[in-house]
């Protein structure tokens, strides 16, 4: 006995679903882009972004027990994490070297370093134990807002001020 299939009984078409996904590839084309040229969202976003980096270079340092530099860029763009040798480390949370560049991601671009103050120029040194050289203080900007971010001497606990993610440091 042959049944026969009913094409109106229900479900997707491929080209039905083919449309689908194009107009929500659309809308994230269109979305996603405004969401982040709200200067508060990438200053916000950015500033998180450093912190988590600090404390995960920090926690490398202790995890490898080796001196770890974090150099920041002449020109506010960006961060990188390297070893003694000058030679950028690899990000234990993606697999990839550990440079921050904002104007090449083009979630962050122009989002800069306005201004920095360590003890040691414009590198905060990790040591073996993943305690921090100097205390940081760090001003980002984007589009004229900014945000001040603090890291204590030795713990390394950062501090974002006027944090609206509700960001806290839990030293891990």
């Amino acid at each position: 006995m042959q049944t026969k299939t009913d094409p109106s009984s229900g479900g997707f078409s491929l080209l039905g679903l083919i449309l689908w996904l194009c107009g929500l590839s659309v809308f994230a084309a269109i979305a996603v882009p405004m969401f982040f040229e709200r200067s508060i969202v990438t200053l916000e976003n950015g500033a998180v972004l450093l912190a988590n980096d600090l404390r995960a270079a920090q926690n490398r340092a202790a995890y490898s027990g080796q001196i770890l530099f974090m150099r920041f860029f002449e020109d506010g763009d960006g961060y990188e994490v390297v070893d003694r040798n000058s030679k950028p480390i690899t990000d234990p949370r993606t697999g990839r070297p550990f440079v921050r560049h904002y104007s090449i991601d083009g979630v962050f671009e122009g989002l800069r370093i306005a201004e920095l103050h360590l003890q040691d120029g414009r590198t905060l040194v990790f040591s073996q134990t993943g305690e921090t050289s100097s205390g940081l203080e760090c001003l980002l900007e984007f589009e004229g807002d900014t945000r001040q971010l603090l890291a204590e001497r030795k713990t390394g606990i950062v501090t974002i001020e006027g944090s609206t993610s509700g960001f806290v440091d839990d030293g891990y």
